[in-house]
């Protein structure tokens, strides 16, 4: 069992696209609770999650507040979790079916392991969603990935300017690793057509997101399964 922790900070377009499938796609009977933080978000996006956290099947919790960034969102996270691991995305990740059962297969396979990313394209190539997986070693992952509580015992990672400061930590004190194959779980604000350009264009002006490289068209194996982006 493990805890689940949301994070959104305004875009809404993605929100309403990916907290749906979070929804849809998750495995309950693996999860504790799931902690949904809005780092208070004024398009809409509170609203929208106020609306809909309590469709989780699963205990659920909605906290909105002017946290200052993910990694301070995680440490507040982490006062309340309640189990070994907690699996940490974001309202740009879209979630495929069964993506938190081959997360912590993995995870469980490889005792070891501190944290386990899963973002797309740092595996060996994609894999269907039930193939055999394993794990790359990594200095760091993002900031999308299961994290077993025990790193978190003794120190926290220290945020600076607003979006940093997790990656730092993991090189320092975690056992980090990539799972592999991929899972179908693209990024929105990778996404090489619109209106996800456009979008993640506004939101980094704005302040809300970093800015990123596009998957290659050749990746669009990716998110073809999800027809609310294709």
């Amino acid at each position: 069992m493990v805890d689940l922790l949301s994070v959104a900070h305004n875009r809404l377009a993605f929100t309403e696209t990916t907290f749906p499938a979070l929804l849809k796609n998750t495995n309950w009977d693996l999860v504790t609770k799931l902690h949904v933080k809005d780092d208070r978000s004024t398009d809409g996006t509170y609203e929208f999650l106020a609306d809909h956290y309590r469709d989780c099947p699963a205990r659920a919790q909605f906290v909105s507040a002017a946290f200052g960034g993910p990694v301070n969102v995680m440490n507040q996270a982490l006062k309340n979790c309640e189990t070994d691991v907690l699996v940490k995305v974001d309202n740009d990740l879209l979630l495929c079916p069964d993506w938190l059962d081959e997360l912590l297969l993995v995870l469980e396979q490889n005792p070891r392991l501190d944290v386990l990313g899963f973002e797309a394209g740092f595996g060996e190539g994609l894999g269907a969603i039930d193939a055999e997986r394993s794990c790359i070693e990594a200095r760091h992952v993002g900031g999308i990935g299961g994290f077993r509580t025990r790193i978190f015992a003794k120190r926290r990672p220290h945020p600076h300017e607003r979006f940093f400061g997790l990656t730092e930590f993991m090189r320092h004190y975690a056992e980090c690793g990539w799972l592999s194959p991929d899972l179908p779980c693209p990024l929105l604000d990778h996404l090489p057509f619109e209106p996800w350009c456009s979008l993640a264009a506004e939101y980094v002006e704005k302040g809300w997101s970093r800015s990123w490289p596009k998957y290659p068209e050749s990746m669009s194996d990716y998110w073809s399964f999800a027809e609310t982006v294709a």
